[in-house]
């Protein structure tokens, strides 16, 4: 059977051949990882007492852990298991006592490039009749920053623009 459009054709084939899985791991293996990683393991306190201890903060368990949760997720199979457990960790009264935390992978306060754009653009693009100085005091009376904020702005987006390997200004 010959067929024009290669993607569909593809797909057919991979849902009539057996499940694969990444090559070089274990679906059941990344499951269990997936598993300890949501509802941590149960194991026995000094006073004999039962806990639950879960993996450690940014340790290598932990970061094996996630990426076999990434591979889970990005198998084509239907995994009901991993979709409820990430469901109860992303509610707030969920019912798994692990929770998602979005946040942030850099410390402190981070630039943001639309407003780098807002203020630059006006400056980077200035006619030939108007000066640098007269655009840069502009942008410091409408957005209230500093002359400094002003050049570490330009600055931002100048470095940002080369890194696209545009070199317009």
């Amino acid at each position: 059977m010959v067929c024009k459009r290669q993607t569909p054709c593809r797909l057919r084939a991979l849902a009539a051949s057996p499940p694969f899985y990444w090559k070089g791991y274990s679906r059941k293996e990344d499951e269990k990882l997936a598993t300890v990683l949501f509802f941590g393991t149960v194991v026995r306190g000094k006073t004999g007492r039962v806990k639950k201890v879960f993996l450690e903060k940014d340790s290598a368990q932990e970061r094996s852990a996630r990426e076999a949760l990434n591979r889970l997720i990005l198998h084509p199979d239907d995994c009901p298991e991993i979709k409820y457990m990430l469901c109860a960790a992303l509610m707030s009264s969920g019912e798994s006592a692990r929770r998602i935390v979005f946040e942030s992978r850099k410390k402190g306060k981070q630039s943001d490039l639309a407003a780098d754009f807002q203020v630059a653009l006006p400056i980077l693009e200035k006619g030939d009749g108007v000066k640098v100085e007269y655009a840069v005091q502009v942008a410091m009376t409408k957005f209230g920053l500093s002359r400094k904020a002003v050049f570490e702005c330009v600055k931002r987006v100048r470095r940002k623009l080369r890194s696209l390997g545009v070199d317009a200004f």
